[in-house]
């Protein structure tokens, strides 16, 4: 019995060397639309050729004042990216954008962008396209709005503000609220079955991790999304 649990140990110890790592990639852009990410879109594919593509885009494209593009372009953008992750051979989780908080995000962007139209609406708006594009697409769709909740002015909140963080920023998520979103992504991949060797994280600030330590890496120290989707998959 004893010799048998020994033997046990040295096969796992020696299949350790041989379990290939996954491999993520934080290709988050701060500040960016659709559209910009579009034009290097097939670059990441080729660069990186992913086996599971997780894209994040829309915020700026409705939401930030001095990036704005129309909704028609964004859904085109964004069903041009769907088709052309799919056409390479990768799977593709496509995630809605966060809510945001309007009260912070007016301070940041003219005054008048959110009288017409609130913040809430704006986000219901693109979110609305992206699951029109996942169900289009036939891909499966992350509500990120029931991961990381409403972003709110409490210290309690997923999202960076004065109680929280002293930033009144109220879009990017804190280091929970990566944590948390990563956490939902990984669950994911292990329900739809996925085994992927390389991911790509595509998307804006958010991606990127805006605020956090390690922000634009996807290694195992970085706060970002990627880094902590690194650490749940290869299990450190």
């Amino acid at each position: 019995m004893k010799f048998g649990k020994i033997l046990a140990s040295i096969v796992l110890f020696f299949a350790s060397f041989f379990v290939s790592a996954v491999e993520v990639v934080n290709a988050g852009h701060s500040g960016w639309n659709s559209r910009q990410l579009r034009e290097i879109f097939a670059g990441e594919l080729q660069k990186h050729r992913p086996d599971l593509v997780i894209l994040m885009v829309g915020t700026n494209d409705n939401l930030n004042s001095y990036n704005l593009i129309p909704l028609a372009e964004y859904r085109e953008n964004l069903t041009a990216m769907v088709s052309a992750a799919k056409s390479a051979g990768a799977k593709v989780l496509l995630c809605e954008i966060p809510n945001v908080n309007q009260e912070m995000m007016a301070k940041r962007h003219k005054e008048e962008f959110f009288r017409q139209e609130s913040a809430e609406k704006k986000v219901n708006n693109v979110n609305a396209i992206v699951a029109e594009v996942a169900k289009n697409q036939n891909v499966p769709l992350l509500a990120t709005t029931k991961v990381l909740g409403a972003s709110t002015q409490n210290a309690a909140s997923l999202f960076r503000n004065p109680a929280n963080s002293g930033a009144p920023d109220g879009v990017h998520p804190t280091p929970n609220g990566y944590f948390r979103l990563a956490d939902a992504i990984a669950k994911r991949i292990w329900t739809e079955k996925w085994t992927p060797k390389r991911i790509l994280c595509i998307g804006d600030s958010i991606t990127f991790g805006e605020g956090v330590k390690g922000g634009g890496s996807a290694s195992p120290d970085s706060e970002s999304y990627p880094g902590r989707l690194s650490r749940f998959l290869n299990g450190k």
